[in-house]
């Protein structure tokens, strides 16, 4: 009978693998509740079943507890096995009297999570915009590097506010917060990681307003940037300037011109949902001053004086100007210069820059009525009324704009005159002074 029950015990060890060894003690003995593995700086207690199989087999057997790497895997002599470093180690329990009568398990160690750590600090998404504006990317830093498990799960606390796949994708919903969390797959003891997701209203467009025109070199212009919708989460802009060389832009937009070219200011939404406006710059070398041929213009009714500018310097990059007048209906200017009086009354013409440089030219102008108005070469004659008597008659110009040696009044040079014409008595001595007021046009002496 004994017999057969140790050949039915070995065919039961063939096939299974069984971790007993018999001798002609007949005793068996088995090492139960052995889990294969254990991590570093973890114990387990292994119980050892002996087993009599014969009347013969002592009473008590005495265990010895050995590992094949204690490096790897410790055992005491009541069975306690302690994870030291990662590897396998077989542990065997033997019979202290016949060390042929033993049993034995594989353990394996491995190196447990000690922490996991989400590297995004303060992520956040919005919504209402891109797909990839309400999306972001979330990565685990498990320590340490050699850790058995490198893997976990992930899950949001609302998912109506976001949802993350098991990649760490994480999704926006609708506007608000959710905790998203990554758990450690590691047994041991599961280690975790969170932080705290916010889900804003996306920008959705940006509108650029500044002074419109050229930007002269070594000035400034102040960009403004408007985000719509109004309930955007995050309004704030980040500036850049295509070309630095040409003008740089600080964060609150303030575009400076550094040397004549085109650049291209671009604002950009900071709250990832990849919205911009551009703004084209063109920096200019500026204009510095402006030279008329005139600094006043005297008129009258329906005369005309043209009048030139000169703007300096020479290698300014816009040179267009413009003619404004600030009473039409005493004084009209055309684009060339032309300044024509429309009645009596005083006006200033100027002209100005079209660089953005501001530099200006003021032209204060007089429009009023004159005794006499010379227009043409051919000049103008001077009624001169002479008493009955004996009368001597001499003219005298105050500005020299006009020359007479009779009633005939020859232009010198164009702007007004008072020609006085003198009458004296040779028989009183009696004199006689009679002024007139006179205006040249330019049109008179060309």
């Amino acid at each position: 009978m004994t017999k057969k029950i140790l050949a039915f015990l070995l065919c039961t060890a063939i096939l299974f693998g069984s971790t007993m060894v018999f001798a002609e003690t007949n005793r068996s003995i088995t090492i139960e509740n052995a889990d294969p593995v254990l991590y570093i700086g973890k114990q387990m207690k292994l119980n050892a079943v002996v087993t009599n199989l014969a009347e013969t087999a002592p009473k008590q057997t005495a265990l010895n507890w050995s590992s094949s790497d204690p490096a790897i895997a410790a055992v005491n002599g009541a069975g306690f096995v302690r994870g030291v470093a990662a590897g396998k180690a077989v542990i065997t329990a033997a019979a202290r009297d016949d060390e042929d009568v033993k049993a034995s398990v594989e353990i394996e160690v491995r190196v447990p999570v000690q922490a996991v750590t989400i590297n995004e600090k303060n992520p956040s998404v919005v919504v209402g915009s891109s797909v990839e504006a309400a999306t972001i990317q979330l990565t685990v830093t498990v320590k340490p590097e050699n850790a058995y498990h490198q893997t976990g799960t992930w899950s949001s606390s609302n998912e109506a506010v976001a949802v993350v796949d098991q990649n760490g994708l994480v999704t926006g919903k609708s506007t608000g917060r959710a905790l998203i969390t990554f758990t450690s797959d590691d047994p041991s003891g599961q280690k975790k990681s969170q932080v705290n997701l916010g889900v804003g209203q996306a920008v959705q467009s940006i509108t650029l307003s500044g002074n419109e025109g050229n930007l002269p070199k070594g000035r400034t212009l102040a960009l403004k940037a408007s985000v719509a919708p109004a309930n955007a989460t995050n309004k704030r802009v980040t500036w850049r300037s295509e070309d630095e060389s040409v003008a740089t832009v600080n964060a609150n937009g303030l575009v400076k011109g550094i040397a004549p070219g085109t650049t291209t200011i671009t604002a950009i939404a900071q709250d990832g949902s990849g919205v911009e406006a551009k703004y084209v710059v063109t920096v200019v070398s500026p204009v510095r001053t402006i030279k008329t041929s005139v600094n006043r213009i005297p008129l009258a009714p329906d005369t005309e004086w043209p009048v030139t500018a000169t703007v300096e310097p020479e290698d300014a990059t816009v040179k267009d100007i413009i003619w404004t007048s600030s009473d039409e209906s005493i004084v009209t200017v055309t684009q060339d210069g032309t300044v024509r009086g429309i009645k009596k009354g005083r006006a200033t013409i100027t002209v100005a820059a079209m660089d953005g440089s501001g530099v200006k030219m003021n032209i204060p102008v007089t429009v009023k009525n004159y005794d006499i108005v010379i227009t043409t070469s051919a000049g103008a004659n001077v009624e001169v009324d002479v008493p009955n008597g004996i009368w001597g008659v001499g003219f005298r110009s105050k500005t020299h704009c006009v020359t007479s040696e009779s009633e005939r009044l020859k232009p010198l040079k164009a702007g007004e005159d008072t020609f006085t014409v003198l009458m004296q008595s040779y028989m009183t001595g009696k004199v006689r002074r009679t002024k007139y007021s006179v205006l040249v046009t330019p049109s008179a002496v060309k």
